[in-house]
Formats: structure tokens, C-alpha cells, sequence
């Protein structure tokens, strides 16, 4: 072990054994001054507690009091003092990782047991929040909402825009791999894409901290944004919830052509034996085909029909096929038989259909995308000092993926170029299943009023399975009096690429990949927290993350054996981290104070010789026999600075400063790529001793309340990103070893701001609106070519940054609700708008004459509004729901790029009118513009007929609910 890893667990041992730290940031604290209501004088020795819990304190000679450790949720607070009537504050809102005052006015008691109950105002401006955070109150907020799906919900938010794939969120420019989410202090993060698991029932979910910018001492992995979500726990009484929605069976697409009607009547309608505009028909085709002198091969025009009409077989699809739907649900109360012991589950289910039907085996259809995750919560209080929390999650994915393991998405055709429609019947997908399991065990343990730790321990893994489906080989079908054909196209064979006999539709020998992988991590975390004295917060703690990556995924093409690829290997990651933190509140400043120390090792081995002859494809197998030596540490020290600066009741200005880490993607780390075509060569080459990427953050925001209701929130960052990774390519001087491998040779500089208004939630009125603009700037330093052969010189990489495309966006929410005491006819009733709008992406087309290379065509903005309507009643205790949600409310439609042949798609865009156009073709025309309602009939649409139905996707759709909850 070095030096360097000697001070890491010195500096562990010193911040363990002295005071301080966190219980994750999974608890708020309560805090305020009592006085006398007549004379102002403060009270000493007030009994603060809050109702239906043990927590509780009581005030000092200067009235102050603080109770700590409460878990987020709405509470009752109480101050009780003999001779003064007892003050009972309701809906006190307490947020993770938050204070909130509370301050009481004790008057005189004049009747015995007099008791004053007072609703508390929910402060508009978190005063003590030195960073750009969104609460999420579930209850107030998703429920009343069009959105159904936490991922989507995520997305709304300032500052965050959907990634490149469903499972993807970009926060202020940085993706996935930067983003750490937490749930009740587990991390809950796949360690092998770097990326959150969003995977989560909204019924378990308590609230949610959005947080972009100002990440405190205690997170470490964190980049860009972090997720802090805080679940639902089981009371003394038992509740349940029940959500069931269902969107009647439907195309995705507007064509009246239901996905293949058009190739069914070309090739299988009345008219398919004769010659017509698309087709030479039947009869002249089999005449062609039985020409030769091979009579074993010959046809007959129906057999020819017939055979055409298995291969291309449809199935129960859109208006006929599934429906999507929802089922969530939730149950929760004390455990029989165990005292102050309760539990809370919740479950949903999710299937959404796909835009094209594709298939798992002739029998069974593989329709669309599967969600579900289930989550379970036991919570016990040994003593009045001791509390132990278990929490499971379950959770499966199940949906197809395309050949070569890329990230088209199927279900919402983000990938559909002239070569698709070749797959349009066929199985050149694989079935993939993800599992993810995720166990925690947390001990709370109060030594004082002042003090409190947290011990957690958490288990996760996750399994990865993609496989092939056998075709049925079997002969099947007769299409001509003894002439059979078995399951072709659907499903793997060992038969190398597959078509119908028009060359039109293929199927290569099956789905390209297999992938067998698992994922296991230990975490385990220790945070203290105490409260020094009234001014000061301490906290401290460390933690380890331990992880084992079994990578097993192989990419090959059977039957003709031109492609194998394949990459394999155990490694077991590391990373400490220690910390320490200290939040200082006075009256006009909040403080917080913090350095962390973080310790990451690959663990793993590289390759000493970049030029090693075991790198060539006549050596391959004999790859081991490359020196290598152990990875190195690496110790990155992170300072925390955020501070927030109330001005008055109404106003604060904030500002945060930090040093941030993520670790590289394990591709980079791990990846030993072996094979390619017709080869089986080193391809990709990992690199263990990358550096961590680093970003130092920037950020100065300002909150302004208006008229106590609303708060409009500014904030202006930037972020100076380095160390990122990049490829290099290595060269061999005689051409036998060429690979790609990985350097911290990336740079980035990122500035944006982000504006949001929120009305907060109140009797009849919630709504809020935001707006995200972000630019990035980006370059690389060094070397992206690099040649053993000294003659050659090294290629550097382009001096000139990139500037990076600003698409600002726009969402906005508007929620009108009745309360239900409001009787049966007017109460209960909930009408919720959902806006979002963002700014066309720009690119470059060659058709510019100029030599200048920018951005010089841009898409049209896309806009979207859904609605959700509802009615609540209350029936014998239960308050059932009922609601209708209509996604695309205006039924806008979209051009699809991908329904295009590359050729068709430039014909269109040379139909434009654009600004360095001459003549007649001189305009502002943006992409996405067609011919309708007599506009625009200048522009060029010349699609296929199979691809038209392509052409616009995602029509307005109905969803039907029923909610319940007792």
C-alpha cells in the first residue's frame, strides 16, 4: 500500500473518532425560540414535542430549542408549559437535510387544560439552502399530475433534460455517469453504467430533494445533480392506496396505414398477381423466377403469394393489440405482534406498447416495454433511543433490444434509417431482462438531545440477461402441396442471414448479442451528527463502497461467423471517502462549511506495453502474457463552501463553491474489446489508471417571496469540467496492432442559468413554471492518434473548442382543485395542465456553400400540453378517484426524421428555404415542416410506401383511472 492510500485511512480514523456527521441528509431538524406572548421575554425549561413520535426537547435559558432526527413528513409540534395554555403548531412541513423554525408565543393560561391550535405557514423561501433544490412533496405534487412515471417526473424540473435513452437524465450539461441518486441514505446507483436506477414506485416516495448545483460534503460520485429521495414509513394505523389507469388499445402513429396494411395490399391484396405501381405482381415475378433450367426451385404464383404472406405474418398490434397500463399500490401499517414495529409496501406495474411490433417467439408477442419495482419497509423502535430501518427493492425491466446492443429505442422509434425497414417482420432483436436488488439496514442511535449517529449497511445487484430465441426449424406451413417452411423470420438459426424471397424484408441469423452479466456492491456508510450549540451543526462520518463487476457480454453474428467480439472479466472497484461538515445558522447567514476526501481505485490490472505483440491476432489468446501491473489510487480532496443570505422575510441570495468527482465509466476502466470483422485482434483497450474527472462549480442564485405565496427563483452557474476521458488510438509500425484505449484528455466549460416561479400548494391554486438555458463548451488537449513508428508524428487532437447547441426549454404546470369538504357535487374536484416547449436542435447540412462548418439548419421548436382531470369522493372511510389523462391534448404532430431513406431525408431538406439560399430557395424554413392546410407546399416528401405510416408519431392519448386510498 502507498503513502498516499496511508493518509486516507488516517484521515478516515480521525474523522470517525472525532465529533460530527450526517444521517444522510434522510432527516430535518425542528428549531425555534418560545416567548412569553405578553411581556416577549423568552421561556426556559418549554416542553417541545412533536405528536404521535418520541422526539421532542425543551428550551434553554434563552427559550431556544432544536429537536433533531425527524424524518420528513407533516407534523404536529407542541409547546407545553405549566401556568400557559398548551399551543399545538399543525402541518409543520419538515424537509431531509433542512431546519424548520418553529417559534410559539405562550400566553397565560386562563382555563385549566386550555389548549390554542394554530395551522402553520409553509415558508415560501427555504432560508437555510445555499443551492439550487426542488422539493417534491408526492402527495401535494405527483399526485395530481399527468405524469405517471418517476423518470418523467425527474425530467421536469429546471436544469434537466432527457438523455440520449429512456433510462437517461442530462443535469446542467452532464449526463448519467455524473448523477448520484440516494433513497433513505442507500445509494442506489447501477455501478455498471455509472447512472441512477429510476426504476421506483411514486407510492413509496415521501418526498424528493432535486438537487443541481451546491452538493454537501457528505456526497460524494457527484457531478452534476443528485437525486435524494425519502420513502413512506408504516404509522400505527393501517393505510393503503390503489392506483389502476389503463390507455385503451391504440396506433402510435397517425397513418391510416396500421404499421404494415400497405405491404399486405401491394404484395397480398386483390390486385398483387398483376403489375402495378410498386410491384411487377405474382404472375410476372414466378415467370421470371421458373425461367431457368433449375425446375427445383420453381413456384406457382399463389404458392409464391402464400409463402410472401408467412413471412410477413402480422399479429394483434395497435387498435388490436394490448393496452398500456399502470397498477401502483401501497399498503402500510404496524407489524402483528411486534410492538413499535410497522411496515410499509408498495408495488407498480407498468407496460407501455411499443411502436413497432416485434416478437419473442412465434408464440409468444413481445409487444412493448415491462417496468416493475416493488419496495418493502420495516421500521422498529427498540427503545426510545435505538430505531432499525430494513428496506428492499425488487425491480425487472423487461423489453427487446437491438442487435449489437446499441441504444435504439424501439419504443420510441429514436432510430429508423433506410436499412430498418429490412428488420420490418423479422427477429433481429434480443430479449432483455434486467433484475435489480437492493437491501439496506440502518441503525439510528440518539446519545443525547444534541447528538445522534447512523450506522447503514447496503447490499444491491443487479443481473443483466440478454439470450437468443431458437427458431422453430420444424416444418410449419404448406405454402404450396408439398413444399413447407419452418418459423422463419422469427427467432435465431444457425442459417446466417435470412430473406423473403423479394429481398425486401431480411432477418439475419438472430439477435447479435448475448449478455450475461452481474453486479454486486457492498456499501456501507457511519455519519454522526451534533448540535454543538445553537449556532453550530456539526457533522462527520466515512463510508465504503466495495463493488464486484462481472462482465460477461459477447456480440456475434452465427451462421456466417464474420463478427465476434466479445468482453469478459471480474474486477472489484473501490472507493473510501471521509468527511466532515459544519453548518453555522445565524439570524442573516447560513453557513456550510465542509471537506471531503475521497480514495478511488479500479483495482484491477493494465497493460505496461502499449505495442505488445500479444495484441495481434495471431496472439490474441496468449493476451496475458502482456506485462502488467496493479492500477493505482487515486485521492481526490474536495472543499464545500455554501453559504445563504436571508435579506429580510422575503429575500435571500445564495452562493455555493465546490470541488466535485465522478469515476470513469467502467468501459473505460475495464474494456478489453477482442475480435472485429474478420479478425480477432485487440479492438478496445481500457485504462485502470485514469484519472478521476473533476468539476469545480460555481453558483450564485437569488430567491425573492411575492406576497407570501409565491417564489421566484434565479440562479446563474458555471462549471470548469476537466479530466474527462477520451479516445486515443494506437498504431503499430507494421499494422498488426491497432486499438482504441482511453485518456483524461477532455475539457469542458459549462455556463447556463435557470428561472423558476412556484405558487405554493394551497387550497385551490398550485402552480409552477421554470426556464433552463445551458451552453457548453468543450475541447480536448494531447494526442487522438499515436504511432509506435517514431517517423510518424503523434496526431494531436483540434486546439478549437466546440461550442455546444443552446436549446433553452420551458415547462409549466397549472393544478385547480377544490377541497372535498366541499361537499359531493363541488369538492374533490382536481384540473392539471402540463406544459413543456423546447427549442429545436441545430446542425450542419453540406449543402452551404461556405466553408464556415457551424450549425447552419435548425428542427422546429416542440411543444406538448397533457391534461389530467379528476374527481374525488369519500365513501365509508375510502376516497376514491376517478380521472381521465390525455397525453397530447392538441394532438400536435411531429416529423419524423427516421421514416426517411438518407436520400429521401436530403431531398427534403434541399426542398427547404433557407437564409444562404439563393432565389426562390432563399427563406427561414425550419426542419420539420411539411406540406398542410395549403402551407409550405413548396416542400418535398417522398417517403416509402412501408415507411409512411412512420412519418408522425405519437397521436393523443386517453388514459382511465381509478385511485383510492384509506
Amino acid at each position: 500500500m502507498g503513502k498516499r492510500s496511508w493518509w486516507v485511512i488516517v484521515f478516515l480514523l480521525i474523522v470517525s473518532g472525532g465529533i460530527s456527521m450526517i444521517s444522510a441528509a434522510t432527516t430535518g431538524k425542528i428549531a425555534g425560540v418560545v416567548k412569553d406572548a405578553d411581556t416577549g421575554e423568552p421561556l426556559p425549561g418549554v416542553n417541545i414535542f412533536i405528536k404521535g413520535t418520541t422526539l421532542g426537547s425543551a428550551t434553554d435559558l434563552e427559550g431556544n430549542y432544536f429537536i433533531l432526527n425527524v424524518p420528513p413528513g407533516n407534523y404536529t409540534v407542541t409547546a407545553q408549559m405549566v401556568g400557559y395554555a398548551t399551543v399545538n403548531m399543525e402541518n409543520v412541513r419538515v424537509n431531509a437535510g433542512r431546519t424548520t423554525i418553529v417559534n410559539f408565543s405562550l400566553k397565560s393560561e386562563l382555563l385549566q387544560g386550555e389548549e390554542i391550535t394554530i395551522v402553520a405557514e409553509r415558508e415560501v423561501i427555504p432560508r437555510d439552502v445555499a443551492s439550487s433544490q426542488v422539493t417534491i412533496v408526492a402527495k401535494e405534487a405527483v399526485e395530481t399530475s399527468p405524469i405517471g412515471d418517476f423518470s418523467n417526473l425527474i425530467r421536469l424540473q429546471a436544469g434537466i433534460e432527457a438523455g440520449p435513452s429512456p433510462e437517461d437524465i442530462v443535469i446542467r450539461g452532464g449526463g448519467g455517469d455524473q448523477i448520484l441518486m440516494v433513497v433513505d441514505g442507500a445509494t442506489l446507483v447501477d455501478e455498471r453504467r455509472n447512472r441512477p436506477i429510476l426504476n421506483l414506485p411514486l407510492s413509496a416516495i415521501e418526498s424528493i430533494d432535486i438537487i443541481t448545483g451546491g452538493f454537501n460534503a457528505k456526497y460524494g460520485n457527484v457531478r452534476s445533480g443528485m437525486l435524494r429521495i425519502n420513502t413512506k414509513e408504516g404509522t400505527d394505523k393501517y393505510s393503503g392506496y390503489l392506483d389502476v389507469r389503463v390507455s385503451p388499445p391504440h396506433y402510435k402513429h397517425f397513418s391510416k396505414d396500421k404499421y404494415w396494411t400497405q405491404d399486405w395490399n401491394i404484395y397480398a391484396g386483390p390486385g398483387s398477381m398483376d403489375s402495378s405501381e410498386y410491384f411487377i405482381g405474382w404472375n410476372k415475378w414466378t415467370e421470371q423466377r421458373n425461367s431457368d433450367n433449375d425446375p427445383s426451385n420453381d413456384i406457382t404464383p399463389e404458392g409464391a403469394r402464400r409463402l410472401w404472406e408467412w413471412w410477413h405474418r402480422p399479429i394483434k398490434y395497435g387498435a388490436e393489440g394490448p393496452a398500456d397500463y399502470l397498477v401502483e399500490g401501497s399498503f402500510g401499517g404496524p407489524v402483528p405482534g411486534l410492538k413499535k414495529t410497522s411496515f410499509f409496501f408498495s408495488g407498480r406495474r407498468q407496460f407501455v406498447t411499443s411502436v413497432i411490433p416485434y416478437y419473442k417467439t412465434s408464440s409468444e408477442s413481445k409487444l412493448g416495454r415491462t417496468r416493475s419495482s416493488y419496495m418493502l419497509k420495516l421500521t422498529s423502535r427498540l427503545t426510545d433511543k435505538l430505531k432499525l430501518s430494513f428496506s428492499g427493492l425488487y425491480g425487472v425491466q423487461d423489453w427487446l433490444g437491438y442487435r449489437w446492443g446499441t441504444s435504439r429505442n424501439f419504443i420510441g422509434l429514436s432510430y429508423f434509417d433506410q436499412h430498418e425497414q429490412l428488420f420490418k417482420y423479422s427477429m433481429d432483436m434480443s430479449p432483455y431482462i434486467q433484475t435489480t436488488q437492493m437491501y439496506s439496514l440502518k441503525l439510528t442511535h440518539t446519545l443525547s438531545p444534541r447528538t445522534f449517529y447512523n450506522f447503514l449497511v447496503e447490499y444491491q445487484n443487479i443481473d443483466d440477461e440478454r439470450y437468443w430465441v431458437e427458431r422453430d426449424t420444424t416444418p410449419r406451413f404448406e405454402y404450396e402441396p408439398g413444399k413447407w417452411i419452418d418459423g422463419t423470420p422469427w427467432g435465431h438459426s444457425d442459417v446466417g442471414t435470412v430473406q423473403d424471397q423479394l429481398a425486401m424484408y431480411r432477418t439475419i441469423s438472430g439477435p447479435a448479442v448475448l449478455d450475461s452479466s452481474k453486479t454486486t456492491t457492498m456499501h456501507m456508510k457511519f455519519d454522526i451528527e451534533s448540535q454543538v450549540n445553537k449556532s453550530n451543526n456539526v457533522k462527520a462520518g466515512f463510508e465504503l463502497n466495495y463493488t464486484k463487476l462481472k462482465e460477461d457480454i459477447r456480440w456475434i453474428e452465427r451462421g456466417r461467423n464474420q463478427t465476434d467480439n466479445w468482453q469478459k472479466w471480474t474486477v472489484h472497484p473501490i472507493r473510501l471517502a471521509g468527511y466532515v461538515q459544519d453548518k453555522l445558522e445565524w439570524e442573516g447567514m447560513i453557513a456550510n462549511f465542509g471537506l471531503r476526501l475521497d480514495y478511488v481505485n479500479a483495482n484491477a490490472d493494465y497493460f505496461t506495453d502499449p505495442w505488445s505483440p500479444y495484441f495481434t491476432s495471431d496472439k490474441i489468446d496468449s493476451i496475458d502474457f502482456t506485462p502488467k501491473e496493479k492500477s493505482r489510487g487515486r485521492i481526490n480532496i474536495q472543499p464545500r463552501l455554501g453559504v445563504s443570505h436571508p435579506i429580510g422575510e422575503h429575500t435571500k441570495i445564495y452562493f455555493n463553491y465546490g470541488h466535485f468527482y465522478s469515476v470513469p465509466l467502467n468501459t473505460q476502466y475495464y474494456g478489453v474489446v477482442l475480435g472485429g470483422v474478420g479478425t480477432h485482434k485487440l479492438s478496445t483497450l481500457g485504462n485502470p489508471n485514469l484519472k478521476t474527472p473533476r468539476t469545480v462549480a460555481y453558483e450564485l442564485g437569488y430567491d425573492q417571496d411575492l406576497f407570501n405565496q409565491i417564489l421566484v427563483h434565479i440562479a446563474g452557474y458555471y462549471k470548469d469540467v476537466t479530466n474527462q476521458v477520451a479516445q486515443v488510438r494506437y498504431h503499430g509500425k507494421f499494422g498488426d496492432v491497432d486499438y482504441i484505449s482511453f485518456s483524461n484528455q477532455n475539457y469542458a466549460d459549462i455556463y447556463g442559468f435557470e428561472v423558476r416561479v412556484e405558487k405554493k400548494y394551497g387550497r385551490f391554486l398550485y402552480a409552477w413554471l421554470n426556464y433552463n438555458w445551458v451552453k457548453t463548451k468543450s475541447g480536448y488537449i494531447g494526442f487522438q492518434d499515436i504511432y509506435q513508428d517514431k517517423r510518424l508524428p503523434a496526431i494531436r487532437y483540434g486546439a478549437e473548442p466546440v461550442e455546444g447547441i443552446v436549446r433553452p426549454s420551458f415547462r409549466g404546470t397549472l393544478d385547480l382543485h377544490t377541497p372535498l369538504e366541499y361537499g359531493q357535487l363541488w369538492g374533490g374536484w382536481a384540473l392539471n395542465v402540463l406544459y413543456t416547449w423546447r427549442e429545436g436542435s441545430k446542425f450542419y447540412f453540406d449543402d452551404d456553400p461556405s466553408p464556415d462548418r457551424k450549425p447552419n439548419m435548425q428542427w422546429v421548436a416542440r411543444s406538448n400540453m397533457d391534461l389530467r382531470v379528476s374527481k374525488r369522493f369519500k365513501i365509508f372511510g375510502l376516497e376514491p378517484e376517478v380521472y381521465m389523462i390525455i397525453n397530447n391534448l392538441f394532438n400536435q404532430k411531429y416529423l419524423n426524421r427516421w421514416a426517411f431513406t438518407n436520400e429521401q431525408w436530403r431531398d427534403y431538406l434541399m426542398s427547404l428555404k433557407v437564409p444562404w439560399g439563393e432565389g426562390e430557395r432563399k427563406g427561414h424554413d425550419r426542419v420539420g415542416i411539411y406540406p398542410h392546410d395549403g402551407k409550405n407546399q413548396h416542400v418535398k416528401i417522398d417517403v416509402s410506401p412501408q415507411n409512411k405510416w412512420a412519418m408522425f408519431l405519437y397521436p393523443r392519448q386517453f388514459y382511465f383511472g381509478l385511485r383510492f386510498s384509506f
